[in-house]
């Protein structure tokens, strides 16, 4: 892995469309970090960004890799491959944005050039950051179980997102939640999708996740609907947990067990969460991982086991509903 002399980590970022400039942004409010470079297809914009942020052009991807220690890979999905294959390599660790490649064997490729590199590989699931979903985390007792989660994740129509479907544009975030809340492995996958005849597949999709310990997860993402909504719900054996990733809220209800009346009434409490930037934790989290301090929350494994079931989830759909595992 690449390191610098200096106190603060050398960075570039890769792909200035909306989201790399979010990284922009939050890498020159880093602490901990420098930027110094940043490159995209389009030089124009490329110029214009880095006098804005007073960094430098970089010239090309080689020239790049050869003067920073991190960068954040924010481009087209089926660009990732390539571009991340050769950053890492070269030993510079990479926040590459989810998904993390189009295909199984493109995610493992990654890891494998990581491995090789010996560069940190971190992959932008940023909702495992989002205050809510840690408040929530850090409230499950150890003898609590999930027996179900249900997941909505809306959008209205956007031009933003052209090159994948929506499971593996928005679905894939919820998807990244339950694997970090479930530890049993998913026995059954059944979907069903509202096809509109784009060029970019199928804009609405439900799926149903059964899991070997008897739990199921339900998730519904869709670009047809008119409001954005971003809701995660679980029951448990001790109550019921709602999250809106929107608001950066999460609320636990649960009986109240003393009451002397027939029929229960429902205690509800609003879970204490962190006021912080979902992104600048990631890059937090992203840096001190570069240092050796802490692991990265969501590794190239964690984006892998994501992609297997993005795939489950669409061969479901190519195969008229069901999938077995």
């Amino acid at each position: 892995m690449k390191t610098r002399p200096t106190k603060k980590l050398h960075v570039g970022v890769i792909g200035l469309g909306a989201m790399g400039m979010h990284h922009v942004q939050a890498w020159s409010d880093a602490d901990d970090a420098k930027l110094e470079f940043v490159i995209d297809h389009k030089l124009d914009w490329t110029e214009t960004v880095a006098n804005d942020f007073g960094v430098v052009a970089a010239p090309s991807l080689n020239y790049l890799a050869s003067k920073v220690a991190a960068v954040s890979i924010a481009v087209p999905t089926a660009d990732h491959l390539v571009i991340g294959t050769q950053m890492l390599e070269a030993g510079v660790a990479c926040l590459i944005e989810k998904p993390l490649a189009l295909t199984e064997k493109d995610c493992q490729t990654l890891i494998n050039a990581a491995n090789k590199g010996g560069a940190i590989l971190q992959v932008g699931h940023i909702e495992r950051f989002n205050p809510a979903f840690t408040a929530v985390q850090a409230h499950l007792s150890k003898g609590d179980t999930i027996h179900a989660i249900s997941a909505q994740r809306l959008n209205n129509t956007s031009a933003r997102v052209t090159d994948v479907d929506v499971v593996m544009d928005l679905m894939v975030h919820d998807l990244d939640l339950v694997l970090a809340l479930k530890d049993s492995a998913v026995e059954h996958i059944s979907a069903t999708a509202v096809r509109t005849g784009t060029l970019r597949g199928t804009d609405h999709v439900a799926a149903l996740l059964s899991f070997c310990d008897g739990a199921i997860a339900t998730l519904t993402a869709s670009r047809l609907a008119n409001n954005k909504i971003r809701m995660v719900e679980l029951t448990t054996t001790n109550g019921f947990y709602s999250l809106d990733c929107l608001r950066k809220r999460a609320d636990f209800s649960r009986p109240d067990n003393v009451s002397a009346q027939d029929t229960p009434r429902i205690l509800k409490t609003t879970l204490k969460a962190a006021d912080n930037d979902p992104l600048r934790a990631q890059l937090a989290n992203f840096t001190a991982a570069i240092r050796g301090e802490e692991f990265p929350r969501v590794s190239g494994q964690d984006a892998l086991e994501v992609m297997r079931l993005v795939s489950g989830i669409q061969n479901a759909l190519d195969l008229g509903g069901n999938e077995q595992k």
